[in-house]
């Protein structure tokens, strides 16, 4: 009787599917770590337009006005509503990217003497 130590065609084919299977899920696993990546940095990036343009509206000498302009590829609006107090306001920022998500952020603020 002849031993044979060898794979047989079954067992080499068993084993590649097995690896297919957790090769898909593999792949499943880095797409989705990369989309998450993206988008994380897409939020951060708004943040930091949020904070910008936030600073620079409490940092302006003139009169805050409600206006909605472009920064880098966001959509950044300004809202302005007089709070319950004459000299105080709402500033609320909201800041919009290409996919229409959207990060906001409000301050209650205190106008300046003319």
């Amino acid at each position: 009787m002849k031993k044979f130590d060898g794979f047989t065609l079954i067992e080499i084919l068993v084993a590649l599917g097995i690896m297919s299977i957790a090769m898909v899920f593999l792949a499943t696993g880095l797409f989705n770590i990369e989309a998450l990546t993206n988008e994380n940095n897409n939020r951060l990036e708004m943040g930091k337009i949020l904070q910008q343009n936030m600073e620079r509206l409490l940092a302006e000498d003139r009169e805050i006005v409600s206006q909605t302009f472009a920064d880098k590829e966001y959509e950044v609006e300004v809202f302005v509503e007089p709070y319950y107090s004459g000299n105080l306001l709402i500033i609320q920022v909201v800041v919009t990217d290409l996919d229409n998500n959207k990060l906001n952020a409000g301050v209650l603020y205190r106008q300046k003497e003319p």
